[in-house]
This record gives C-alpha cells, sequence and structure tokens, in this order.
C-alpha cells in the first residue's frame, strides 16, 4: 500500500520544516516498503481569499478548501481514501455536526484513525511511535479565524459562505505548483549542511544526550530554556543551532529570525549529522 503525505503551507516555515522531518522520520522508522511521498501546497494565496469570506466560517472554509485539494490530489495518485488527524471536538472544525458537513465536499472515502481519541490519548500515542519531539510548538496556523466561529453548520450553509470567493482557480494554480519532496531532494540537502567554523553553535538536546556524544565547541542550552532565554542573547554574535532531528533547531531559528538574529540551523538534525561522521 502506498501512503502519500499532503502539507498545506499557511506560511510558517519553522511549522514546514516540523512537518517534513515527521514525513521522513515516519516513513524510514515505521513505513517501511512505503513509496509515498510528501507534498507541499502553497495556500497563502487561499488564504488572503478566504479571509474575504464571512469571519465565522472563515476556518469552515479553509478546511473545505483542504478537502478539495485533496480529492483533486486523490484523482491524479488515484487514491482510494483519503486519511486525517480529526477527532471529535478538539477544534471548532471538528464538531460531530461540522465534521458532516464536511463529508459531503468529497465524493472519496474519509478515514479518520484519530476520530475518538482525545487530547492526551493523541499526545500519548506520539510519544510511542516517536513523533512528539518532532511536532510544532508554536501557534496553530490554521485557525485563521477568531471568536465566533460556527461550531455547528450544515454542508447547504457551508457551500453558501464559500460561493462568494473566488477559490477554484486558486486551487488549481496551488496544486499545480505543489512542491515534491523526496528521498533523493532530502539527501542531496543533507549532503550540503556544514557547521560553520564562525558561528556560535548551540546544542538544544538534553544535558543528558549532550553528555552522550556531541560536536565540539558547542554550547548546550536545551530548548525549554532557550526558547524563552534567547531574546537576552547577544545579537551581534551569529548562531547556529542543532537538535537531535532538526525540528526544535527550525522553530526556534524561525523565532531568533523574526527578532533580528542572524541564525541558521541544522536541517537534517544531529542525530543523523553525527552517525554520517562515523
Amino acid at each position: 500500500m502506498t501512503l502519500d503525505f499532503v502539507y498545506f503551507d499557511l506560511g510558517g516555515d519553522a511549522q514546514k520544516a516540523c512537518i517534513v522531518n515527521s514525513f521522513f522520520f515516519l516513513k524510514t522508522q515505521w513505513g517501511h516498503g512505503n513509496k509515498g511521498n510528501l507534498y507541499i501546497v502553497d495556500f497563502i494565496p487561499l488564504i488572503k481569499e478566504i479571509l474575504k469570506g464571512r469571519p465565522a466560517f472563515q476556518n469552515m472554509i479553509l478546511k473545505y478548501c483542504f478537502y478539495i485539494c485533496a480529492e483533486k490530489l486523490s484523482e491524479q495518485f488515484k487514491s482510494l481514501a483519503l486519511v486525517t488527524g480529526e477527532s471529535i471536538g478538539q477544534v471548532s472544525t471538528q464538531t460531530l455536526k461540522n465534521l458532516s458537513a464536511l463529508d459531503k465536499v468529497a465524493d472519496i472515502a474519509i478515514i479518520r484513525p484519530l476520530v475518538t481519541f482525545d487530547k492526551e490519548s493523541i499526545i500519548k500515542l506520539s510519544r510511542q511511535i516517536g513523533t512528539h519531539d518532532l511536532a510544532y510548538k508554536g501557534k496553530e496556523l490554521c485557525a485563521i479565524a477568531g471568536k465566533g466561529v460556527v461550531t455547528g453548520t450544515t454542508f447547504e450553509k457551508l457551500i453558501k459562505a464559500v460561493s462568494p470567493l473566488s477559490l477554484d482557480l486558486l486551487i488549481d494554480n496551488a496544486l499545480s505548483n505543489k512542491t515534491l519532496v523526496n528521498d533523493n531532494e532530502k539527501n542531496a540537502i543533507d549532503a550540503n549542511e556544514v557547521i560553520p567554523d564562525f558561528a556560535k553553535v548551540i546544542d538544544l538536546r538534553s544535558l543528558e544526550e549532550f553528555s552522550s556524544k556531541s560536536i565540539n565547541n558547542t554550547q548546550n542550552i536545551p530548548f525549554d530554556i532557550a526558547i524563552i532565554d534567547f531574546y537576552h542573547w547577544d545579537k551581534s554574535s551569529e548562531y547556529f543551532l542543532v537538535c537531535n532531528v532538526g525540528s526544535q533547531s527550525a522553530i526556534l531559528a524561525n523565532s531568533m529570525l523574526n527578532e533580528g538574529f542572524k541564525v541558521n540551523h541544522l536541517k537534517s538534525g544531529l542525530s543523523r549529522f553525527l552517525k554520517d561522521a562515523l
């Protein structure tokens, strides 16, 4: 069975890095024999159009676009079903009524393996399979609307909210320009990664992991401390961040860039970097 992954990019570089790292982790650790790929679809132009719609329906319209895009891709890939991570009641778009409305958007089977799981159960499961530390810890980008969102709409009302917007061409353009991330491209990027001599290298792993194996001339500041304290760091220095798989370093690097720091990070992660160095 081939399982392809689709990520709708809403403009978060750190979140995108976490998605890419999670994909390769799942494929390597749990997807033996799976030849599927990860596709990234730029949704920023669609967001701009969706924000012209009724505020109460904006989150549902965004989810509507996810479903339409996924169904169009399934036709290209000859897929038999869509798989989502939705669970009842987690967010406003995942109430039973809203999920029922979304079921009618796409004419393809929709599989929701987490539909009856609560948040704590999902977190526990992510720890068991090893993806918890890869997860994005920042703001939820797909919650584009504020307060007063619909929690119990119908398919007919959703279509009425969608109809004034010019989404069809934007969806087609987004799919035409989708990016394929595969093993060969990832390996080519990783092969070119080097840790610069001139930068101050910060290792974001735990003290135990750092003490076990680390790169020479690096400083250990665990991620949960660094994400709070970096505001006080010297902005005249140039920083290079490393962590196990590249996700935590991506999150911190993005935050530091927003504050005017000169910073880069090891995208492939130390686990792979140290292994390749042996």
